[in-house]
């Protein structure tokens, strides 16, 4: 399994356990992803996800779950296979913005 697998793996398996927990090690997932959707010409990917850092330093709910959906858009977006894990975690982002807007 390379890096990017494990990675995507180890994300969607945070998110499965819920917003709170996945939160404890975001700025280190979302530091790895920039750098990674950088390295693989995904610009606006990585720079949606510098922006989810910031609200989420800010403590900002309203713009994270505007960010999680625009990231979940923009994942969803670049999935080949809809069943792909990237796929999923395009899905997982997604729900979690609109779970987050609920509040």
């Amino acid at each position: 399994m390379n890096k990017t697998s494990e990675l995507l793996t180890d994300t969607l398996d945070s998110l499965s356990t819920g917003l709170p927990a996945a939160a404890e090690g975001a700025p280190m997932v979302i530091s790895t992803w920039v750098k990674t959707t950088r390295d693989a010409g995904l610009e606006d990917v990585a720079t949606e996800l510098e922006m989810l850092d910031k609200h989420l330093a800010a403590g900002d709910g309203a713009h994270i779950a505007k960010s999680l959906s625009k990231l979940g858009k923009l994942t969803s977006a670049s999935a080949d296979d809809k069943d792909s894990d990237l796929a999923k975690l395009g899905a997982a982002l997604s729900k979690a913005g609109t779970s987050l807007a609920d509040y």
